[in-house]
């Protein structure tokens, strides 16, 4: 989340703490909980025992539930959650599965992987997914198409375990036996440290988009004689800081009122 905190599982059990480990809240989700991909409303998606799929409010109402059985040959491993593009995706050993958030009922696109994944993370702004494997790195868009494939062993990484997208610099974080790397998204390696224990997670700043409303008509500081001038304004957003550089039908659902 933006401020800070913290989400952690424990069985049934979600807690919510602050930069301080102080508890913000707590609830319990409808069965074991196994993954946890929180969206850009702050919103839970949470994997869950025998194959449960289940979408959370952050003070623990249940929004929508669905289960995967019967839909992949095996079990479910991981899930990453598309804000933007609205899509939630899911991978088993060796099958990966795109569901449209908007209707998760829906039957989901399914594609079968060329190894066994690992571990799975989104590029928030541009929607791509990285499916990481024991010996690939493997980049799917939007429509589930192979974009790259970035061999691991000629980076000289072995056994790998987590990965992680830093929004900011643009970059993989890559965790593997005994080191960490960092890639770039044309699949160059940037920089690897040496640690004495495998690498199971690591931590990386929080995506965030921040909306911005722009004066386009009158000019700003101008001055008229027109007693009903037209006034234009213009959406946009801001990734860190930077224009996003979304297309316009990602505002089509952005609304102003005023009272003049």
């Amino acid at each position: 989340p933006y401020d800070g905190s913290l989400w952690v599982a424990s069985d049934k059990k979600l807690v919510r703490l602050d930069a301080a480990g102080r508890q913000l809240i707590a609830w319990s989700a409808r069965g074991e909980v196994r993954r946890i991909a929180l969206a850009l409303d702050e919103s839970l998606w949470l994997l869950g025992g025998e194959n449960q799929i289940w979408h959370y409010s952050p003070s623990g109402a249940l929004l929508e539930s669905r289960s995967l059985s019967g839909l992949l040959s095996s079990e479910v491993k991981r899930l990453a959650v598309d804000s933007l593009g609205r899509r939630l995706w899911i991978a088993s050993e060796k099958q990966l599965a795109q569901f449209d958030v908007a209707d998760l009922n829906k039957s989901p696109k399914i594609i079968s992987l060329p190894s066994e994944a690992e571990n799975i993370v989104i590029e928030p702004q541009t929607g791509t997914l990285w499916v990481l494997s024991e010996k690939k790195l493997l980049a799917y868009d939007k429509n589930i198409a192979l974009i790259k494939n970035i061999d691991l062993a000629s980076l000289g990484i072995g056994e790998p375990e987590s990965i992680a997208y830093d929004p900011l610099s643009k970059h993989l974080w890559l965790g593997y036996e005994k080191g960490i790397a960092k890639i770039s998204q044309d699949g160059s390696l940037l920089a690897k440290i040496a640690l004495s224990s495998e690498v199971e997670a690591i931590g990386v700043p929080s995506f965030y988009v921040t909306p911005t409303l722009s004066l386009i008509q009158p000019p700003e500081n101008a001055l008229t004689n027109n007693a009903k001038p037209t006034i234009t304004l213009s959406f946009g957003a801001l990734c860190f800081g930077v224009p996003c550089g979304f297309s316009p039908s990602y505002y089509a659902s952005y609304g102003l009122s005023a009272n003049l």
